[in-house]
């Protein structure tokens, strides 16, 4: 990355000082969380940013979205990427952290037919990762109409 993205609340290593008061890492969960600390806003620019070939080299963005392995009818995962095929809005391209031990959630989808990124931070969890039923996959839909 040559430039910033404008995302001016990201951190990965070495967090500014104000944000570390907010803070509360926990290390007692075996998987990761990626270590970040962000907003909505930046995450957004990140995506946006990412999948417009502005994070990565060309060919390692190549690689990231070009083997899939389906998991559900209109639902592929690459690399670390998710693939949603919808008639509504075209392809949606991101993923959602959801932690349901500690109650949180985040969604970051782009959808490149609308030249759109969304990103959703969330306390709490339904618990429900149906597509057809989730509030915050609803409340996904409703932004993104929302914004067209």
């Amino acid at each position: 990355m040559s430039n910033p993205i404008t995302m001016k609340m990201a951190t990965v290593m070495h967090p500014p000082e104000d944000i570390l008061s907010q803070v509360h890492p926990s290390l007692s969960f075996k998987k990761a969380g990626g270590g970040m600390v962000s907003t909505p806003t930046d995450l957004a620019h990140f995506a946006q940013a990412l999948f417009s070939g502005e994070v990565l080299a060309p060919v390692s963005l190549l690689e990231m979205t070009r083997d899939r392995n389906p998991l559900f009818e209109n639902l592929e995962y690459g690399l670390g990427v998710i693939y949603e095929q919808s008639p509504e809005f075209g392809q949606r391209q991101g993923h959602s952290g959801v932690q349901t031990l500690f109650g949180w959630r985040a969604d970051l989808y782009h959808l490149p037919d609308l030249n759109l990124t969304v990103a959703i931070t969330a306390n709490g969890y339904s618990g429900d990762m149906n597509p057809l039923t989730d509030p915050v996959d609803h409340l996904l839909d409703q932004i993104i109409l929302a914004a067209l």
